[in-house]
């Protein structure tokens, strides 16, 4: 842990008296402005747990001074280990110094590894559990909003319902203000009439989009079915188990569309040996709504089965399938990539979630620096719309089932007989207990999302490959 390199090792090898007058002086000396000579002094009052008001006081002023962000770091994880109640200004100054590790971090253009959200949430935990004070100053703090807080409020005890609101009314107020897939889990703390209106709008974005249907499965309503049956394209298994949950509280399918969704997701989940449990809750759904009678089996032609019933719709599928990446293929063909805008392309890699897994050494998905040089456009834009194509080993995600029946994925940070620890956001990790793992396998399939550029125009797509192009140097595609 964090604590490693602020804890004492052993008793004290000379008497509290002795001990006493060595920390006075210290007091009396801190902070000297010798940065190697601070850092000591302040380690040593967080190895002894040190409750004076003064030294309280002397680090919390430290720590909203123009410091490197390494140091911020380190004096936040000394106050971490110092006792005594704080003040309003003392919380408000820890505060403040959290929430500029990202601007600082940022702006000098450092990276992060995939440990910074467990180690900065260990300080933030610690710093929390002195002062109660300290989570509703952080979320109230005008400062509040970029996506890598997230690691301060995923952290055991955090208001979840005070983040979301606050979220909801940064959103509306703050044209600046951006969502990530971490913030957009929060709003199921909302209130539905909340909520709603804002995960369907934030919907319309692919990256967000399997965040979304999760947290509007969980209350089913017939305005949202469009989103489910979008769901089971989706190749993250939660998604489409949350969305086949929800179908069964709705309507049956209607229409090609909604069909086609069906018995797509069926192909896909009937290939892999893993995925064996998602496709027995599609093919118990397709049952029911087919009318059938029988247990469905591996020789089951759901086809035929739809033929019986409209014999129409089974037709309209035979003749759509396999046909949308075709669709692309000629539609990439007939792009102007002349034409695009790098400008406009960076504001389209934004939107489209591209930066969150795609930037530092904490990102979810390679490096794109470079990109253009090694692939053309339509091989590049082919890989978006086929994530799952060929995933470099390094980035193929742990799916866990627990014995809750949850299932959870992402890349791993720690393994070990104990707990496994997976990155399952740019800004979030989440530990699973040993005792609690039924089951892991690891994917084939990428945890990128697909349909990210469904949404886009041809200029928009021109765009976007305008602004790979600027991206040079080497990347780890």
């Amino acid at each position: 842990t964090v604590w490693e390199g602020y804890s004492q090792r052993g008793p004290s090898k000379i008497s509290q008296e002795e001990e006493e007058e060595i920390f006075a002086s210290l007091k009396n000396l801190f902070p000297t402005g010798n940065q190697n000579l601070d850092y000591e002094i302040a380690r040593a009052f967080g190895m002894v747990r040190s409750d004076d008001p003064e030294i309280l006081e002397s680090l919390t002023r430290l720590v909203v001074s123009d410091l490197h962000p390494c140091d911020d770091i380190h004096y936040l994880a000394v106050l971490g280990r110092i006792e005594g109640p704080r003040s309003a200004t003392q919380t408000a100054r820890i505060a403040t110094s959290l929430l500029m590790l990202d601007y600082k971090i940022e702006s000098r253009g450092m990276n992060r590894d995939r440990h910074w959200p467990q180690r900065i949430g260990e300080i933030y935990t610690a710093l929390a559990e002195k002062d109660s004070n300290l989570n509703t100053a952080l979320v109230e703090s005008p400062k509040f909003g970029m996506p890598g807080h997230i690691v301060f409020v995923s952290t055991p005890g955090s208001p979840v319902e005070q983040v979301a609101g606050r979220l909801e009314t940064l959103s509306r107020s703050n044209p600046n203000f951006k969502w990530s897939t971490g913030w957009i889990d929060l709003l199921k703390n909302l209130p539905a009439e909340k909520a709603d209106p804002l995960l369907q709008e934030l919907s319309e974005q692919g990256a967000f989009r399997d965040t979304v249907i999760r947290i509007l499965a969980n209350r089913p309503t017939e305005r949202d079915r469009s989103l489910f049956y979008q769901g089971l394209s989706s190749w993250n298994r939660t998604t489409v188990d949350a969305s086949i949950q929800a179908l069964s509280q709705l309507t049956p399918p209607e229409g090609l569309e909604e069909w086609s969704a069906l018995l797509g997701a069926m192909e896909r989940f009937g290939k892999e040996v893993e995925t064996q449990e998602t496709e027995r809750k599609i093919a118990a759904y397709l049952t029911r709504v087919l009318g059938g009678d029988q247990e469905p089996s591996d020789s089951t032609d759901w086809v035929a089965l739809l033929a019986g019933v409209d014999p129409e719709i089974a037709s309209g599928w035979k003749e759509r399938r396999s046909k949308t990446l075709g669709d692309w293929t000629k539609r990439l063909a007939q792009i102007d990539w002349d034409s695009g805008d790098p400008n406009a392309g960076h504001e389209v890699y934004e939107r489209v979630g591209c930066a969150d897994c795609h930037t530092g050494s904490r990102s979810l998905g390679p490096d794109l620096h470079g990109v253009t040089q090694r692939f053309g456009h339509e091989d590049l834009m082919t890989a978006i719309l086929d994530p799952s194509r060929d995933v470099p080993s390094r980035y193929r995600a742990l799916t866990i089932e627990t014995k809750d029946g949850d299932f959870v994925q992402g890349l791993v940070v720690y393994k070990a007989v104990d707990s496994v620890i997976l990155q399952n956001g740019p800004d979030s990790t989440l530990r699973v207990e040993g005792p609690d793992i039924l089951s892991e396998y690891t994917s084939e399939t990428s945890i990128m999302p697909t349909g990210l550029l469904d949404t886009l125009t041809d200029q928009e797509v021109a765009n976007l490959y305008a602004y790979l192009k600027t991206l040079q140097g080497e990347g780890s595609l």
